[in-house]
């Protein structure tokens, strides 16, 4: 790990690499918010082609992870997501995006704009879940 960071540290400082630029050459785009939200309905509505069409309007989201796996991915017009939900014991939940397989630092910044509006959206009840049931 130690290594890694140095490699990474010294690609930007010498131009071989920008921020948030993978060693594929793509970037990735990350937001994270603690909520109040119904951790298993947000789970449900993501795996559920109809609950994503809420969850994400005038976008086609498309499930390319099993329902079982911890994480959900979905992919969007502009690369891959992946969700993590971690519910906490007082009615709300940690969600953690990481938006992978973008091309260029300007989708980085949209993306994160997108996925942090999407995040205060679901904490003000604007689309989805709002409340632990």
């Amino acid at each position: 790990m130690w290594a890694q960071a140095v490699t990474v540290g010294w690609e930007r400082i010498t131009g071989g690499r920008r921020p948030h630029q993978t060693s594929d050459g793509t970037f990735t785009a990350n937001r994270s918010a603690t909520i109040t939200t119904d951790s298993a309905l947000l789970r449900g509505l993501l795996l559920d082609e109809g609950g994503r069409t809420v969850l994400f309007p005038g976008q086609d989201p498309e499930l390319r992870s099993r329902p079982t796996s911890k994480s959900i991915r979905l992919g969007l017009s502009d690369g891959v997501a992946e969700i993590a939900i971690t519910p906490k014991h007082d009615g709300r939940a940690t969600i953690a995006v990481q938006h992978a397989k973008l091309s260029s630092s300007e989708e980085v910044a949209h993306w994160k704009a997108f996925w942090g509006d999407w995040l205060d959206a679901l904490d003000e009840g604007q689309v989805g879940p709002t409340r632990a049931g």
